[in-house]
């Protein structure tokens, strides 16, 4: 048994507080687990019932976080990963999270790839849709496998070569360096030189 001496919120994360026990650090419970379970300075603790209550803490404070985080826009499980150890979850709370997120159908790096290719798979190539998902933490494989599914984008790259020149004159140099910044193969910008009428690269 123990006496709470101290609890402070969080300089990182106003949502959580650092408990103190006879002087010394204890454990980091979310501020809702406080509330839930009237715990004051001054009140006399088990120590091992203590430890259980931080661990169910940080699991469903984790898990709400996530939730939160996922609200702005889809995520990756490496995105949420990292976003939840930076808010200082213990790594058993983070895999709850993504556990139950994943259960509740929240999370899943197959569908957010496959979402992604569909959203920008009309005006990007698949060199850059490739880049941007493999930076996000999707695996490789499920990644391929999404792109797969675009198939041949040579009108999808004509569209953007004259959707950029309709302010522009014609400069297949300068066209080529912005069908390449958008992620297309040089087979699919050399055959929209060609198509337009410019030499190839």
């Amino acid at each position: 048994m123990g006496i709470i001496t101290e609890i402070s919120l969080q300089k990182r994360n106003k949502s959580r507080a650092n408990v103190y026990v006879d002087g010394e650090f204890a454990v980091a419970l979310e501020t809702v687990t406080l509330l839930e379970r009237g715990l004051k300075k001054g009140e006399q603790i088990d120590l091992d019932k203590l430890k259980i209550i931080a661990e169910e803490s940080d699991k469903e404070g984790a898990f709400r976080r996530g939730i939160n985080y996922l609200s702005k826009r889809s995520r990756t499980i490496k995105e949420i990963s990292d976003y939840l150890e930076g808010k200082g979850y213990s790594e058993l709370a983070v895999n709850h999270a993504i556990n139950k997120l994943t259960e509740y159908g929240y999370l899943g790096d197959e569908e957010l790839a496959q979402s992604h290719v569909g959203v920008y798979g009309a005006r990007r190539g698949k060199k850059r849709i490739r880049q941007d998902l493999l930076r996000r933490g999707v695996d490789r494989e499920l990644v391929e496998s999404a792109i797969g599914e675009l198939g041949d984008q040579r009108d999808v790259a004509l569209a953007q070569a004259e959707k950029y020149l309709k302010s522009r004159e014609f400069d297949s140099r300068k066209l080529s360096a912005h069908l390449m910044s958008k992620g297309f193969e040089w087979e699919d910008i050399n055959y929209v030189i060609r198509a337009l009428g410019g030499k190839e690269e």
